[in-house]
């Protein structure tokens, strides 16, 4: 329904707010731009490079534990990458549990406390549960169209994303 134009906006609710700049209400109007945090890292410094500037960024990740999430992250804070974006939105970020020594893995990875205690660090508003990704349940994301983001406490959240015809 997107592609065909019989759909024009992409509703997401009941995002969670990550740090104080979120909680706060307010609506964020601004081009969406994003997707797998590992390809948009690697891109940086190269003339591929994201522009993040006055835009509303997206990431999704799969199959990263934890200490590279961070990683990433950190890469994209050293290099000024995200320096003048509005706000991020984080998607699906999945199979990243963590080894045990048993062999077993942890079903619950550190994912979240990472982009948690990121997020708290930043002046932008930062916000997770966005269905979108690698998980069973993957929404459309019209990436490189207009959104609007609306942030303030949990369960008053959401991201609309219009398609143009």
């Amino acid at each position: 329904n997107v592609l065909e134009g019989n759909l024009r906006s992409v509703d997401f609710k009941n995002l969670k707010p990550l740090n104080e700049a979120a909680r706060l209400k307010k609506k964020i109007l601004g081009v969406l731009v994003g997707g797998n945090m590992k390809v948009i890292e690697s891109h940086i410094g190269t003339p591929d490079k994201f522009n993040f500037s006055g835009r509303i960024a997206f990431f999704e990740e799969t199959g990263e534990r934890g200490y590279r999430v961070d990683r990433m992250l950190l890469h994209l804070n050293e290099s000024a990458a995200l320096k003048d974006c509005k706000a991020v939105v984080f998607g699906d970020f999945i199979l990243g549990e963590e080894p045990l020594e048993n062999g077993q893995t942890v079903r619950q990875s550190k994912v979240e406390a990472v982009l948690k205690r990121w997020a708290e660090k930043q002046k932008f508003p930062v916000l997770s549960g966005l269905p979108c990704g690698h998980d069973t349940i993957q929404r459309v994301m019209p990436l490189g169209t207009q959104a609007d983001l609306t942030t303030g406490p949990i369960g008053e959240l959401q991201v609309k994303t219009v398609v143009a015809k």
